[in-house]
């Protein structure tokens, strides 16, 4: 899901099927309308959010239904970097647990 709010785009990613890195990529490409040949990895998605990629750049990236188990499923290593990209470039995360 998309949104634009005085001219800041944020994207809203749905963690709830999320089973590895490849399904966060999967959300996050859809919702930022990248290309096909879009890296799928960490290198990929810090250039996005630089611009220039992808049709949407966002601003903040919101991820809800994020659970514990995902997150151990996934990695939290994983949310570690893509935290640390977003705050490198300047992209407000927010991300909630499916308890919330």
């Amino acid at each position: 899901m998309v949104s634009k709010k005085n001219s800041k785009i944020t994207i809203t990613l749905d963690a709830s099927n999320w089973k590895t890195p490849k399904d966060f990529y999967a959300d996050y490409c859809a919702s930022t309308n990248a290309p096909k040949w879009f890296g799928n990895n960490l290198d990929a998605l810090e250039d996005s959010l630089r611009g220039g990629i992808c049709e949407l750049t966002p601003e903040k990236i919101i991820i809800k239904n994020l659970s514990k188990k995902q997150i151990q499923t996934v990695g939290e290593k994983f949310f570690t970097t893509v935290n640390s990209i977003c705050s490198d470039n300047s992209v407000e995360l927010e991300i909630y647990s499916e308890s919330i």
